[in-house]
């Protein structure tokens, strides 16, 4: 839910953004048709590394190795560098930054697979992205494997068939394959694969769980119901081709499905404040509910989030962060220091500046939301997005020094309640109109994506 100003609490509903992933992304999803949020997912992250290449304006030779083998080979030489070099590295450099942008370095990770020919020993190998880690459900001694289970069955050595031609010796015939992750993400996303297609679906019962009744989707799809035990702290270290310095998970994020196939049905999720220990939220539509870890952990999940504790790319992003609000702190404080000399120079000359106690008027309506509700018919689903316009304005509009002059005059007569009302249009750099059609452009679009015409 969310809190607006007058107090009152409403869901969002973010028909913008559902409406431009269907136009923009996947034009085969269909409003009120049952979609995968695991399909969804994978399609979102795409999307958003897509547009942050485009909007970071990255040149083609480096497009090409965001992708693919590129990727891979860039992510196994940072793993290199950092659990073997023993050269710390120089202050602001990060060889990949210009590689992989945000959404695939949070999600991507890479598994290593070798192939062992049945006939020579030959062995060959082979990296791939992967943005989860996909696990069989199972049924073991009459019940459903638990996560700890799933993850060795995903590292054991699986037997090919007779097919097989070795690249080494040439011959055709059996090979013994193995799978393990050569690098995790700082966000480790765990599938639980419940659904089940086409042949699988009429397969062997012992490993559908409680699927063998369920009835099919269109496409042939059921599911195998029943809790999956998981847990809050999770080792992937013993899963991984080499040793890590980092390797405990910690459960932030549980998306759940109830139906009996991949087309009908309806998902839920669970979120931790990770701020708060112990303090999980379930979210279910409109309605969001504060709930127990007992709740959480009984759940039969579809998919499992974890955060991988003291990842170097999360540290990195951490410090990346910290030296922006340092930055930004400072500059704050330079400012501070400024107006207040440049005050103080001008009361030592006996300067009048007539700013002192200047009225400043009050508005007719105090909010994009109020506007909307006043003069226009917009939808009630856009005031979301309208709130976002008044965020951005108020984060980044910049007011004169006259207008700082002000405050510290009052502060200086000790007068600590400050201008009343809104500023006046002369108190912002360079005008109110910089920043009036930016907010128009941003309105015809919202207009337009949700089929509204203004009065």
């Amino acid at each position: 839910g969310l809190v607006t100003d007058d107090g009152s609490s409403s869901a969002v509903a973010p028909s913008t953004f559902v409406n431009g992933f269907i136009k923009h992304v996947a034009p085969w999803f269909k409003l009120g048709k049952q979609e995968d949020s695991h399909e969804f997912l994978r399609l979102l992250t795409d999307a958003m590394q897509k547009s942050c290449t485009k909007a970071r304006g990255v040149p083609s030779t480096v497009k090409a190795e965001v992708s693919g083998d590129a990727v891979v080979k860039n992510e196994e030489k940072e793993e290199k560098e950092e659990m073997n070099s023993t050269k710390p590295t120089k202050e602001g450099e990060d060889n990949s930054v210009t590689e992989t942008e945000y959404p695939f370095r949070l999600f991507r990770g890479i598994v290593e697979s070798n192939v062992q020919c049945g006939s020579c020993d030959a062995t060959s190998s082979k990296l791939d992205p992967i943005e989860d880690v996909g696990l069989e459900v199972t049924v073991v001694d009459g019940k459903l494997a638990d996560v700890d289970a799933s993850l060795k069955r995903f590292v054991q050595s699986e037997e090919l068939d007779s097919g097989y031609k070795c690249d080494k010796c040439g011959k055709v015939g059996k090979a013994t394959k193995t799978s393990k992750l050569a690098s995790i993400p700082p966000i480790l996303t765990l599938h639980l694969k419940r659904f089940r297609y086409g042949a699988a679906v009429g397969g062997d019962s012992s490993r559908r769980g409680r699927s063998t009744d369920a009835p099919h989707g269109s496409s042939g799809s059921a599911k195998i119901e029943g809790h999956v035990a998981f847990h809050h702290l999770v080792n992937i270290g013993p899963y991984m081709t080499k040793k890590a310095p980092y390797t405990m998970c910690r459960l932030f994020a549980v998306i759940v499905h109830s139906g009996k196939n991949s087309h009908s049905g309806h998902y839920i999720a669970y979120v931790k404040n990770v701020s708060r220990k112990e303090e999980w939220w379930k979210m279910d539509d409109a309605k969001v509910t504060l709930v127990n870890a007992a709740e959480v952990m009984s759940a039969e999940a579809y998919m499992l989030f974890y955060r991988v504790m003291k990842h170097p790319i999360s540290k990195k992003l951490e410090e990346a962060k910290a030296e922006k609000d340092a930055k930004a702190a400072s500059l704050v404080e330079v400012k501070k220091e400024e107006v207040t000399v440049a005050a103080a120079d001008e009361s030592s000359r006996g300067a009048n500046t007539g700013l002192r106690k200047r009225k400043l008027y009050a508005p007719e309506l105090r909010s994009g939301q109020e506007w909307a509700r006043a003069k226009t018919s917009l939808s009630p689903d856009i005031e979301p997005s309208l709130r976002v316009a008044d965020d951005l304005v108020s984060e980044n509009i910049q007011l004169t020094s006259d207008y700082f002059k002000l405050l510290v005059e009052e502060a200086n007569v000790g007068d600590a309640s400050g201008p009343s009302g809104v500023s006046a249009g002369e108190d912002i750099q360079g005008g109110p109109e910089r920043y009036r059609l930016p907010l128009l452009k941003y309105l015809h679009q919202l207009v337009t994506a949700n089929g509204t015409d203004k009065e």
